[in-house]
């Protein structure tokens, strides 16, 4: 089973990816890509995101599961 990452984690990878902290409103983070329409939300904190929002997530950025590193 493949390790679950934490939404730091996960933020910096978005980051790295060319997203950047848009807003964030109570718990939920929001980031962007210039270019890109859609954005991706990421619980705040230090928290393992659960398997089924990341899921969500890669979809979100169109990212892939390699490029999370999972």
């Amino acid at each position: 089973m493949p390790r679950r990452l934490s939404s730091r984690e996960i933020e910096a990878v978005l980051t790295q990816h060319g997203f950047a902290f848009s807003r964030q409103k109570g718990s939920h983070r929001v980031f962007t890509r210039p270019g890109c329409p859609s954005h991706v939300t990421v619980v705040a904190g230090e928290r393992e995101v659960p398997v089924g929002t990341f899921a969500k997530i890669i979809r979100q950025s169109g990212l892939t599961r390699q490029d999370f590193g999972v």
